[in-house]
């Protein structure tokens, strides 16, 4: 009796909830990563970095960023995902 019907699973915006969760979630993290794209911009701007100080701020901290990205292609290549 615990187990949904597909009649009865729940879905949002005429889609199962999984896939709306997984979408939500993906468009979100997008927002965030731009959002921190913007921080490391400002930072830079506020500390007066010139061109190389922009480019390592950007590359230091954009590495994190990168894991994210990066991490769904890899497991998506090797099939663990």
């Amino acid at each position: 009796m615990d187990e949904q019907t597909p009649a009865m699973q729940e879905s949002v915006l005429g889609m199962p909830l999984a896939d709306f969760e997984t979408l939500l979630t993906e468009v979100l993290v997008a927002g965030l990563i731009l959002y921190m794209c913007y921080i490391i911009w400002k930072i830079g701007r506020n500390s007066k970095a010139g061109r190389f100080g922009m480019t390592v701020l950007f590359v230091v901290l954009g590495l994190g960023m990168l894991g994210v990205v990066v991490k769904p292609i890899i497991a998506k290549v090797l099939g663990i995902g």
